[in-house]
């Protein structure tokens, strides 16, 4: 559905009780006409599934990994090794290097190991 709005003056006649006439005069064609657009809808509806579009998956894929950036950085590039440790801020920096590198924005605000989740299996 489209909303057009008219901004110049009216040049035609007006028709006085539009729709009354339109129903008595066209009322079975106009019916006809969205009841067919209903039935493409639906058709429509059963086979399109927007998760599975290429273009969709392109726009939605980095929103939902940006949102998700710190706990992906965190399982995938970090890992617990016998002897060896990391303070917050080896972490936050190469968290910041890890959004660069995917063009995304650094919002780390605090360097406070509170800050950061605790991604142990069992938590």
């Amino acid at each position: 559905m489209a909303i057009v709005e008219y901004e110049r003056p009216r040049t035609a006649k007006i028709i006085p009780e539009f729709a009354e006439l339109s129903i008595r005069s066209e009322g079975s064609g106009i019916l006809l006409f969205g009841l067919e657009g209903l039935l493409a809808l639906r058709a429509d509806i059963k086979t399109w599934n927007p998760g599975t579009q290429p273009e969709t998956k392109e726009r939605i894929e980095p929103l939902l990994n940006e949102s998700d950036a710190l706990r992906i950085f965190l399982t995938d590039r970090l890992q617990t090794a016998l002897g060896f440790s990391l303070t917050s801020n080896e972490i936050v920096e190469a968290f910041a290097g890890f959004c660069l590198n995917r063009g995304r924005k650094f919002l780390v605000l605090s360097t406070d190991s509170s800050t950061i989740p605790n991604l142990d299996a069992g938590s």
